[in-house]
């Protein structure tokens, strides 16, 4: 009897995982990559998806959508059905670029769902250099104040925090020279142009002429025994800053498709093969689950928030921008409105074909003075060519159309005088000035197509629909102009700008 009841309950039991494995995933899963190929958090994000695929049969799809510091794809993911099915490996540096560029919002909107790797801080210096053991270092910082260079990939990011939160426990100062990348940063050291680089220890694994000076950490990793940690030293403040990567999902998603992850991440973080790839370089391997990765985020938060704000990358620099922003909209409404006020006026001053052309120009106008009011909403740049150039460069090419559009009226040159050959050309203006009344039409239907279908086959309905509306009526032609154009801005945008295009409301419902 109990063997009867215990048999059942298993077959139940196995029967309802069944149904909750039936219900997730029930298409390809799409892991985001804020970054472009090749980076570390791209590697780990394939390395996963290729262990992963041992323990499910789901499928797994790796899109980098890079862009704005991580910016871009924590949009795309918080756009995405909350459903499970995209999530988005992150790093660390996604909380301190969210709260520079003025999207803090965010990191309450995402649910940092698992810290899967934890990558201890360091300080490391050349092996030849004069100065290798902690103490050697922090003396000639207190005796040259100001004068010791370190090192590090990017300005604001976590290793120059973490420079500063060392600088203030000792209280040192030194300068804090900047790199584009780590390897630049690194390379910069071994010629002698600092003290130190701030990094992971991995940055030093294979290079003899590197060494770890000091470690972040509790107690001495077993890949560096002879590395102190700063708790040796006094400071064990110091000794839980790390550079982790993870997981996060959409908030919101369900519970079986939570549970799904929940139990994948155990079992990759679990794998030999998945351990061989981080441990040798010091990395942690962790399963932080949502409620203790939470934690940790709120903790970056306040830090960053704190050094940021010192470093004026905080509050001045958004509310400068937000200053930017509202005087280029007030700016970019009184010269909208100027325009428009002397479009309406040119209207109703002129024939039927003048009216409709300049009806036209006046669409054009405002579809571009709209475009240029999203612009301002973009991040401004702090060196070089920002996120708005491109777009402002074609709609700069919108108000020039737009002008000549008014300029060459074929009824400008109509006579009022009705004579035979008059008649025919005010017939053939006539003619001629309804395609622009077809055109705004098309035009209108794109905007609201570009929404729901997204750009490419938004924009191959509407160049096929403007050229035949030109007159061009040969097939070969129409596909030629099509194919060529969404050629050009795939490879322009998507490939060599990493800007990507509109996917649209439909087919986003499908991914």
């Amino acid at each position: 009897m109990v063997y009867r009841f215990l048999l059942t309950v298993l077959l139940l039991k196995m029967s309802g995982s069944a149904v909750v494995a039936a219900q997730f995933p029930t298409r390809p899963i799409k892991l985001v990559v804020y970054t472009a190929p090749g980076g570390p958090i791209d590697y780990t994000a394939r390395q996963f998806a290729e262990i992963a695929r041992q323990y499910t049969d789901a499928t797994f799809v790796v899109e980098n959508k890079p862009g704005a510091g991580g910016v871009v794809a924590i949009e795309y993911l918080l756009r995405a059905r909350p459903d499970g099915h995209t999530i988005l490996a992150c790093t660390k540096s996604n909380v301190a670029k969210l709260l520079t560029s003025g999207h803090a919002d965010y990191l309450d909107r995402v649910d940092w769902f698992a810290m899967l790797i934890r990558d201890r801080e360091c300080v490391i210096t050349r092996s030849n250099a004069t100065r290798l053991n902690w103490p050697d270092i922090i003396a000639d910082a207190q005796q040259r104040p100001g004068e010791q260079q370190w090192l590090g990939p990017g300005s604001g990011g976590l290793d120059h925090v973490t420079a500063l939160q060392i600088w203030d426990a000792y209280d040192v100062r030194a300068k804090w020279i900047p790199f584009k990348s780590g390897g630049e940063a690194l390379t910069a050291l071994l010629g002698g142009d600092a003290t130190a680089y701030v990094g992971n220890p991995g940055d030093a694994t294979g290079n003899p002429n590197l060494r770890v000076s000091i470690i972040s950490s509790p107690a001495r990793l077993e890949q560096f025994p002879d590395v102190p940690t700063f708790g040796e030293f006094g400071h064990a403040e110091l000794d839980d800053k790390f550079m982790w990567r993870g997981l996060a999902l959409p908030d919101r998603c369900p519970a079986v498709a939570r549970e799904w992850w929940a139990r994948l991440c155990e079992q990759v973080t679990a794998d030999k093969r998945w351990q061989a790839l981080w441990r040798p370089e010091g990395m942690e391997i962790i399963h932080l689950q949502s409620a203790d990765f939470r934690a940790v985020i709120e903790q970056d938060r306040r830090d960053f928030e704190h050094y940021l704000a010192k470093l004026d990358l905080l509050p001045s620099a958004v509310t400068e921008h937000a200053e930017v922003v509202a005087g280029q909209r007030t700016q970019l409404a009184c010269l909208v409105g100027c325009y428009f006020v002397a479009g309406i006026g040119l209207i109703w001053t002129g024939t039927w074909s003048q009216q409709a052309h300049r009806a036209l120009a006046l669409a054009i106008a405002g579809l571009a003075g709209l475009l240029l009011w999203q612009t301002t909403q973009f991040p401004a740049a702090q060196l070089g060519i920002g996120a708005a150039a491109i777009p402002r460069f074609w709609i700069g090419c919108l108000f020039i159309f737009a002008l000549l559009v008014m300029l060459r009226s074929p009824a400008n040159d109509v006579s009022h005088t009705r004579t035979a050959e008059t008649v025919v050309d005010q017939q053939t203006a006539d003619k001629w000035s309804r395609h622009p009344v077809t055109l705004v039409g098309i035009l209108a239907l794109y905007l609201v197509l570009l929404v729901y279908s997204g750009y490419y086959l938004a924009t191959a309905l509407f160049l096929l629909a403007t050229t035949w509306t030109l007159g061009q009526r040969r097939w070969g032609v129409l596909l030629t102009i099509t194919l060529v154009w969404l050629t050009l801005t795939y490879f322009a945008f998507e490939r060599a700008l990493f800007v990507p295009l509109p996917t649209g409301q439909w087919f986003e419902s499908f991914q």
